[in-house]
């Protein structure tokens, strides 16, 4: 059954391990949460996104009221996942800061207060990473997707 975005409730799903592997690839840590909850096998209750198409705007995203993928703005879906994971990745920060190196902690810090300025470059660069990212993985999604139809 998949769970629609921003109903993950991730800290209580992930594994500790799984929260510190995250933070310790700082700035990359959250194409390592999308890619581990978004895309992969283990948590496939949150293969809930995709985008088929890089050239419109239209990307998709599971909704628990219609029981489907439906066709979201592709930007404003970017935004929700980038907003979900970094509330994610700022809750793991808080829980498990002292079990970081300090220079780690400073650097996961610091990517924390860039994410959410608006205005910050690098918040556009980690959109069009993760566009990327679930563009690539497509197939991936899309074949899972046809499972849990069945």
């Amino acid at each position: 059954m998949l769970v629609q975005l921003g109903f993950e409730n991730l800290n209580d799903v992930l594994s500790e391990k799984e929260k510190i592997n995250i933070l310790m690839n700082k700035a990359h840590g959250l194409r390592e949460i999308v890619n581990l909850v978004h895309i992969s096998d283990k948590y496939k209750q949150f293969n809930n996104v995709y985008i088929t198409n890089l050239q419109n705007s239209i990307g998709y995203k599971y909704d628990s009221k219609t029981n489907n993928f439906i066709a979201v703005n592709k930007s404003e879906l970017l935004d929700d996942i980038i907003e979900c994971r970094m509330i994610d990745i700022e809750i793991f920060y808080n829980n498990l800061e002292e079990k970081l190196e300090p220079e780690t902690a400073k650097i996961v810090k610091r990517f924390i207060t860039r994410m959410s300025d608006e205005n910050d470059p690098l918040k556009g660069l980690k959109k069009e990473e993760i566009k990327l990212l679930l563009y690539n993985s497509r197939d991936k999604i899309l074949d899972k997707k046809k499972e849990i139809e069945i």
